[in-house]
């Protein structure tokens, strides 16, 4: 035996039984206990830890009980390895694992568990059983341990895998039986558990009761989309757009993501999975949230499955006790990536129309007061459409004698799109105007309703983001300059990011040393105060600043310029205008959705009017 560590040892035990040192070593059950603080914060830490033990361990079949929130009862039973009797006992000492053998295991770890916390945590503070058998024994093994106390070791007949039942959580540890929330506060907490897990494997079955009855029997899915319509319906399914596999400087990512203009104001509806590991990580989210910038008002964030793939030695997955987070080495090319993941799904997954939840009401003005248009002119699909110029489509939004004389247009030739696969887009016969708002329109599919100003502010704010994109947005001159006294701090920032103020369209410069001369301003905001304007530009960029998102000033200018321009309808109103509106919307990435996410467009279908009034089938399209 080595000296020096025959020396540690006789000090740490003379130290122990010493009454007058200040340091001592934890007993091995407070330890237990302190360690089970950190793993299991609720029960449906428990759910976690011991459904990711069961597909560790090539479970093909997981059963979940649970009673009062899971403080009365988890029990999870697989049909997975199982154990014999020395690994049983084994898997109940802390720092026990078959997952790595060294540290060097922790750079590519494959598996959901590898801490070897989880049973002798869960077992310190319940009252835990485990009845377990391997395939190759003819009987299995149960193990009986209260409060971290093992009671009995015997033999027990069962089937092969492994059974855990947890009774009675916390019962040693009332501090922290406390802080228990309501049997459904916490009951949910463990649904959403069980529901990472059934999406992460949708090969897996699951069968799960809540409180003696069946809460949902989720069988062995040939596709994620599957399993997602069985956890949530055919309706989700229908809300997402599947991207099968999408690469991005060596990250590959597949999933559904949310259709253009549908999110929530939390991420509760974002699952990703980073190598099959549900993790939490703010730069993805932000990525898909300054994807949607313009299909979804700010503050709404989509929903998304999404799984990314990329070598196990390119993020660490040990920095949180629960494993929820992850920590990327190149963590801006991860957000770069779910970004353009997301910008891919929303182009190529436009849903064809937006569905109304229900049927379109009489208007209150009789029909034959519409404006009818007699040629009844049908739309052409959006293949077929004559590219617009920037400038063209300019012209919607700026009437001639407002644009500056130096104004920045980007040319066709210089908008670089991305090469997407081509959707079939709806060709439209226009009937006629609704109130001053609508145009109403019949497609192969039935009744279209367009908005006219949800159409206007999408079609003016991709032309604002393409002209910034080829080289800055267009400006208006001010007669006379506006001179604006700053605050120091704002006033040092505002000369620092002058440039980023030039591309947003805002052209200025010092003067004196507290103010700055403001010379021009976007010109789709020209109406705005300038000051507030500098102001809130300045706002953004630091915003941008702090997400690292360069693209936040341009978006936030654009949308202005959108909204700014699409108040301006009444030339959209004149029946020779609506085809030309409907080709110029057709003809954007996202024609479905104006920029903060309302619908454009929204569909009646001819089954649902026959519904409606009676008929036994639907009508025949005109065309």
């Amino acid at each position: 035996m080595d000296s020096t560590a025959g020396v540690k040892f006789e000090y740490q035990r003379k130290l122990n039984r010493s009454n007058m040192g200040k340091i001592r070593l934890l007993p091995e059950q407070v330890a237990s206990q302190v360690a089970a603080g950190e793993v299991v914060e609720r029960p449906a830490s428990v759910v976690k830890e011991l459904v990711e033990n069961s597909l560790d361990a090539g479970a093909r079949r997981v059963e979940i009980e649970f009673t009062r929130g899971g403080a009365g009862l988890i029990r999870i039973a697989d049909d997975g390895a199982g154990m014999d009797r020395d690994d049983a006992l084994m898997s109940l000492e802390r720092h026990a694992t078959s997952k790595i053998r060294s540290a060097a295991d922790l750079e590519t770890v494959g598996t959901y568990g590898f801490r070897g916390e989880a049973l002798p945590s869960i077992a310190s503070i319940s009252k835990f059983r485990m009845v377990t058998r391997p395939r190759t024994a003819e009987v299995g093994t149960e193990i009986v341990i209260s409060g971290g106390k093992v009671l009995e070791v015997r033999d027990a007949g069962t089937a092969f895998g492994t059974t855990l039942e947890i009774r009675s959580l916390f019962f040693n540890v009332p501090a922290r039986l406390k802080f228990m929330r309501g049997e459904q506060t916490e009951a949910g907490h463990l649904l959403h558990q069980i529901t990472l897990a059934a999406l992460a494997r949708p090969e897996i079955a699951f069968t799960v009761l809540r409180d003696g009855r069946l809460w949902k029997q989720l069988p062995a899915a040939a596709s994620l989309g599957d399993r997602i319509r069985d956890l949530y319906g055919p309706q989700a399914t229908a809300s997402f757009q599947e991207v099968a596999a999408f690469e991005w400087q060596g990250v590959r990512l597949r999933g559904f993501f949310a259709k253009p203009g549908m999110g929530r104001l939390d991420k509760t509806q974002q699952f990703v999975f980073i190598n099959g590991r549900p993790v939490q990580n703010a730069g993805i989210s932000q990525g898909f949230r300054e994807a949607c910038a313009g299909s979804l008002e700010r503050g709404m964030n989509p929903a998304a499955v999404v799984f990314v793939e990329l070598d196990p030695a390119q993020f660490d997955c040990n920095v949180h006790p629960a494993k929820r987070e992850v920590r990327f080495r190149e963590p801006l090319k991860i957000r770069e990536a779910a970004y353009e993941f997301a910008r891919h799904a929303l182009i190529i997954g436009a849903a064809p129309l937006v569905k109304t939840p229900e049927p379109i009401r009489e208007p209150a003005m009789p029909v034959s007061a519409a404006t009818a248009v007699p040629t009844s002119p049908v739309v052409p699909r959006r293949v077929d459409f004559a590219p617009q110029s920037a400038a063209q489509q300019m012209a919607l939004s700026v009437a001639p004698s407002d644009l500056p004389n130096e104004t920045k247009i980007a040319s066709p030739s210089e908008i670089q799109k991305p090469t997407l696969p081509e959707r079939p887009d709806p060709e439209f016969r226009v009937i006629g105007l609704l109130g001053r708002t609508y145009w109403l329109l019949e497609s192969s599919e039935g009744l279209v309703t367009l908005e006219i100003r949800a159409a206007q502010e999408r079609i003016f704010y991709e032309t604002f983001c393409r002209q910034m994109e080829a080289g800055g947005c267009p400006s208006q001159g001010l007669l006379p300059p506006v001179v604006m006294k700053m605050e120091p701090r704002d006033f040092s920032f505002a000369i620092e990011q002058l440039e980023c103020l030039r591309a947003a369209g805002l052209l200025a410069e010092a003067f004196g040393s507290a103010a700055l001369k403001i010379d021009a301003v976007p010109a789709g905001l020209a109406g705005m105060d300038p000051e507030r304007l500098v102001l809130r530009l300045l706002d953004e960029i630091r915003e941008g600043i702090r997400s690292s998102a360069k693209r936040y000033v341009r978006d936030w200018v654009a949308l202005a310029m959108a909204k700014s321009a699409g108040e301006r309808t009444d030339e959209w109103r004149e029946p020779a205008a609506a085809p030309e509106l409907i080709q110029r919307l057709m003809a954007c990435e996202l024609p479905y959705a104006s920029p903060t996410g309302r619908p454009t467009l929204l569909q009646t279908s001819w089954s649902e009017l026959a519904r409606k009034f009676g008929k036994n089938s639907a009508a025949e399209p005109l065309h």
